[in-house]
């Protein structure tokens, strides 16, 4: 409230999240990062209450889908414990806190982003650091289908939900492009554009 006082954000995009980065997920971590940290945004500018609450979500907030289907906005949610859960959880409350205090919240569950500022140690600067030096690149079988979205596009979602006045309050939306690819087919597009031989990408090596 202290942060917030006098500011009177017509809008709010929370992109904060605790554990992120694997090694950062302790459970203080997950919980602070993203429950505690959505609430105390939330009660913080009650106040002052924003237009639009946007809370940034994620594709690991679903159970695994066994069949490979898509994944739509009423997939089942995780029940491990762990990042998705964390992040599920935090969508969950938020909506019920918001709902309470007469804010106005929807969240926007990202998949797969990459592009500029990508942490090293994700899949495609991974491979981009591995091939940039001549290196072999470690890797899983590749099997694995994602939905990988360019960063550029993320942020036009958020700019679009801000601009928006046709989201339900309370709505979920999932931000991702709509056409799946496997792990194998990534890694061999970026060989590809640094003009790199896709010999060294050892799949199966983890």
């Amino acid at each position: 409230q202290r942060v917030l006082a006098g500011v009177r954000p017509d809008i709010i995009i929370n992109l904060a999240g605790g554990g992120v980065r694997p090694d950062e997920r302790t459970a203080a971590n997950l919980s602070d990062g993203n429950s505690r940290l959505t609430l105390n945004l939330l009660h913080g500018c009650v106040n002052d209450p924003p237009e639009l609450f946007i809370q940034a979500g994620s594709w690991s907030e679903y159970s695994i889908s066994v069949d490979r289907r898509p994944i739509a906005e009423d997939h089942l949610l995780t029940t491990t414990h762990g990042y998705g859960a964390a992040k599920s959880a935090a969508t969950g409350e938020g909506l019920a806190a918001a709902r309470q205090l007469g804010i106005s919240f929807v969240a926007l569950r990202l998949f797969n982003v990459y592009g500029p500022g990508e942490a090293p140690f994700r899949l495609i600067p991974f491979i981009i650091d591995h091939l940039y030096r001549h290196m072999e690149v470690p890797l899983t079988i590749g099997d694995q289908v994602r939905d990988f979205i360019f960063i550029d596009d993320v942020v036009s979602a958020f700019i679009e939900a801000a601009r928006s006045d046709s989201l339900t309050p309370g709505g979920v939306y999932n931000i991702c492009t709509g056409n799946p690819a496997s792990v194998r087919h990534v890694a061999e597009r970026v060989a590809r554009a640094l003009k790199r031989p896709t010999a060294l990408l050892r799949f199966g090596d983890l």
